[in-house]
Protein backbone atom coordinates (compact mmCIF):
# COMPACT_ATOMS: atom_id res chain seq x y z
CA UNK A 1 0.00 0.00 0.00
CA UNK A 2 1.12 3.24 -1.28
CA UNK A 3 1.85 6.05 1.05
CA UNK A 4 -0.79 8.22 -0.54
CA UNK A 5 -2.94 5.54 -0.25
CA UNK A 6 -2.27 5.13 3.53
CA UNK A 7 -2.70 8.75 4.32
CA UNK A 8 -6.16 8.95 2.39
CA UNK A 9 -7.19 6.22 4.10
CA UNK A 10 -6.20 7.50 7.99
CA UNK A 11 -7.88 10.87 6.82
CA UNK A 12 -11.16 8.87 6.20
CA UNK A 13 -11.03 6.94 9.40
CA UNK A 14 -10.34 10.42 11.20
CA UNK A 15 -13.23 11.91 9.12
CA UNK A 16 -15.69 9.16 10.33
CA UNK A 17 -14.30 8.97 13.88
CA UNK A 18 -15.44 13.01 13.49
CA UNK A 19 -19.07 12.09 12.36
CA UNK A 20 -19.27 9.80 15.69
CA UNK A 21 -18.18 13.05 17.54
CA UNK A 22 -20.55 15.33 16.32
CA UNK A 23 -23.54 12.41 16.19
CA UNK A 24 -23.25 11.68 19.84
CA UNK A 25 -22.75 15.60 20.90
CA UNK A 26 -27.25 16.24 20.79
CA UNK A 27 -27.08 13.14 22.82
CA UNK A 28 -24.65 14.79 25.32
CA UNK A 29 -26.63 17.77 25.01
CA UNK A 30 -30.07 16.45 25.82
CA UNK A 31 -28.66 14.67 28.95
CA UNK A 32 -27.07 18.03 30.40
CA UNK A 33 -30.69 19.57 29.48
CA UNK A 34 -32.71 17.11 31.48
CA UNK A 35 -30.45 17.22 34.47
CA UNK A 36 -31.76 20.94 34.15
CA UNK A 37 -34.99 19.47 34.28
CA UNK A 38 -35.77 20.28 30.43
CA UNK A 39 -36.99 17.60 27.80
CA UNK A 40 -37.59 14.44 29.57
CA UNK A 41 -40.58 13.53 27.70
CA UNK A 42 -42.40 14.00 24.48
CA UNK A 43 -44.60 16.64 24.33
CA UNK A 44 -43.31 19.23 26.70
CA UNK A 45 -43.23 22.87 25.43
CA UNK A 46 -41.42 25.77 25.47
CA UNK A 47 -40.89 29.46 25.00
CA UNK A 48 -37.85 30.82 24.18
CA UNK A 49 -38.08 33.43 26.67
CA UNK A 50 -39.71 31.15 29.39
CA UNK A 51 -37.04 28.45 28.41
CA UNK A 52 -33.92 30.48 29.53
CA UNK A 53 -35.82 31.95 32.50
CA UNK A 54 -36.14 28.41 33.74
CA UNK A 55 -32.77 27.41 32.92
CA UNK A 56 -31.12 30.48 34.47
CA UNK A 57 -29.61 31.63 31.53
CA UNK A 58 -27.77 34.86 32.20
CA UNK A 59 -27.83 37.65 29.19
CA UNK A 60 -24.09 37.15 28.59
CA UNK A 61 -24.59 33.67 27.09
CA UNK A 62 -28.13 34.01 25.58
CA UNK A 63 -26.82 33.43 21.95
CA UNK A 64 -25.33 30.35 23.48
CA UNK A 65 -28.10 29.29 24.32
CA UNK A 66 -30.05 30.07 21.33
CA UNK A 67 -27.33 27.98 19.43
CA UNK A 68 -27.77 24.88 21.76
CA UNK A 69 -31.65 25.29 20.91
CA UNK A 70 -30.56 25.14 17.39
CA UNK A 71 -28.74 21.79 17.93
CA UNK A 72 -31.26 19.99 19.43
CA UNK A 73 -33.51 21.24 16.86
CA UNK A 74 -31.44 19.83 14.18
CA UNK A 75 -31.22 16.42 16.05
CA UNK A 76 -35.13 16.36 16.50
CA UNK A 77 -35.58 16.56 20.10
CA UNK A 78 -37.22 20.00 19.38
CA UNK A 79 -39.55 21.13 17.13
CA UNK A 80 -39.20 24.84 15.90
CA UNK A 81 -42.05 26.01 18.37
CA UNK A 82 -39.73 24.42 21.21
CA UNK A 83 -41.89 21.37 21.62
CA UNK A 84 -39.83 18.38 22.64
CA UNK A 85 -40.42 15.33 20.24
CA UNK A 86 -41.01 11.44 20.20
CA UNK A 87 -37.06 11.23 19.45
CA UNK A 88 -36.62 12.15 23.69
CA UNK A 89 -38.32 8.79 24.53
CA UNK A 90 -36.37 6.67 21.89
CA UNK A 91 -33.16 7.88 22.95
CA UNK A 92 -33.56 7.39 26.74
CA UNK A 93 -32.40 4.05 27.31
CA UNK A 94 -29.27 5.46 25.88
CA UNK A 95 -29.41 8.29 27.72
CA UNK A 96 -29.29 6.34 30.79
CA UNK A 97 -26.08 4.87 29.04
CA UNK A 98 -23.94 7.47 27.73
CA UNK A 99 -21.37 7.62 30.25
CA UNK A 100 -20.42 4.23 28.95
CA UNK A 101 -21.15 5.15 25.44
CA UNK A 102 -18.76 8.07 25.84
CA UNK A 103 -16.01 5.54 26.93
CA UNK A 104 -16.71 3.00 24.27
CA UNK A 105 -16.51 5.64 21.60
CA UNK A 106 -13.15 6.73 22.65
CA UNK A 107 -12.07 2.98 22.76
CA UNK A 108 -13.75 2.96 18.75
CA UNK A 109 -12.54 6.22 17.77
CA UNK A 110 -8.72 6.22 19.67
CA UNK A 111 -6.94 9.29 17.83
CA UNK A 112 -10.45 11.07 18.53
CA UNK A 113 -10.28 10.38 22.56
CA UNK A 114 -9.35 13.90 23.76
CA UNK A 115 -12.22 15.33 21.64
CA UNK A 116 -14.72 13.08 23.26
CA UNK A 117 -13.13 14.13 26.78
CA UNK A 118 -12.96 17.74 25.86
CA UNK A 119 -16.68 17.82 24.57
CA UNK A 120 -18.25 15.65 27.58
CA UNK A 121 -16.22 18.05 30.06
CA UNK A 122 -17.60 21.30 28.32
CA UNK A 123 -21.18 19.74 27.79
CA UNK A 124 -21.33 18.51 31.61
CA UNK A 125 -20.47 21.83 32.35
CA UNK A 126 -22.85 23.60 30.61
CA UNK A 127 -25.34 24.53 32.94
CA UNK A 128 -22.85 26.58 35.25
CA UNK A 129 -21.29 28.53 32.43
CA UNK A 130 -24.98 29.65 30.92
CA UNK A 131 -25.77 30.57 34.45
CA UNK A 132 -22.80 32.66 35.23
CA UNK A 133 -21.28 30.43 38.22
CA UNK A 134 -18.28 29.48 35.88
CA UNK A 135 -16.57 30.98 32.69
CA UNK A 136 -16.03 29.18 29.70
CA UNK A 137 -12.79 29.62 29.96
CA UNK A 138 -12.15 27.85 33.50
CA UNK A 139 -13.48 25.22 31.98
CA UNK A 140 -12.00 24.83 28.49
CA UNK A 141 -7.80 25.60 30.32
CA UNK A 142 -8.47 24.38 33.51
CA UNK A 143 -6.56 26.02 36.63
CA UNK A 144 -4.80 28.09 33.12
CA UNK A 145 -3.52 24.99 31.50
CA UNK A 146 -3.67 23.41 28.00
CA UNK A 147 -4.46 19.79 29.28
CA UNK A 148 -7.83 19.06 27.55
CA UNK A 149 -7.17 21.26 24.43
CA UNK A 150 -4.15 20.67 23.70
CA UNK A 151 -4.05 17.00 23.14
CA UNK A 152 -6.93 17.91 20.08
CA UNK A 153 -4.20 19.60 18.21
CA UNK A 154 -1.83 16.54 18.38
CA UNK A 155 -1.31 13.54 16.07
CA UNK A 156 -4.65 14.66 14.00
CA UNK A 157 -4.64 13.91 10.20
CA UNK A 158 -6.88 16.55 9.98
CA UNK A 159 -5.26 19.31 12.07
CA UNK A 160 -1.82 18.07 10.34
CA UNK A 161 -3.49 18.74 6.97
CA UNK A 162 -4.77 22.44 7.58
CA UNK A 163 -1.33 23.34 9.48
CA UNK A 164 0.56 22.02 6.09
CA UNK A 165 -2.18 24.17 3.67
CA UNK A 166 -1.71 27.45 6.03
CA UNK A 167 2.19 26.92 6.05
CA UNK A 168 2.25 26.13 2.16
CA UNK A 169 -0.19 29.26 1.92
CA UNK A 170 2.45 31.53 4.23
CA UNK A 171 5.09 30.22 1.84
CA UNK A 172 3.59 30.91 -1.50
CA UNK A 173 2.53 34.55 -0.27
CA UNK A 174 6.40 34.94 0.93
CA UNK A 175 7.57 33.50 -1.97
CA UNK A 176 5.31 36.04 -4.62
CA UNK A 177 5.89 39.07 -2.04
CA UNK A 178 9.47 39.02 -1.87
CA UNK A 179 10.36 40.36 -5.46
CA UNK A 180 8.55 43.27 -5.04
CA UNK A 181 9.43 44.44 -1.74
CA UNK A 182 11.13 48.06 -1.62
CA UNK A 183 14.28 48.73 -0.21
CA UNK A 184 14.13 48.23 3.52
CA UNK A 185 10.27 47.01 3.02
CA UNK A 186 9.46 44.10 5.52
CA UNK A 187 6.93 40.70 5.25
CA UNK A 188 5.86 40.44 9.20
CA UNK A 189 3.61 37.29 9.68
CA UNK A 190 1.45 37.37 12.80
CA UNK A 191 0.66 33.71 14.17
CA UNK A 192 -2.73 33.12 15.10
CA UNK A 193 -3.67 29.89 17.29
CA UNK A 194 -4.05 28.35 20.29
CA UNK A 195 -0.58 28.13 21.02
CA UNK A 196 -0.17 24.02 21.43
CA UNK A 197 2.75 23.80 19.02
Amino acid sequence: MSNQTQSAAALQAELTSFEALENFAPLVLLRTMQRMGVARTAGERYTFDGLKVQLGVVPKYERLYAALLAIMQQAGYLTADLTTTAAITEVQSTLDALAQQNESLKHTHPKLKPHFHFQWTCVEALPDIMQGKVLATDVMFPGGSMVLVGPIYQGSQLSDYFSRMAALGVKSYVEQRVPTLQSGETIRIIEVGAGTG
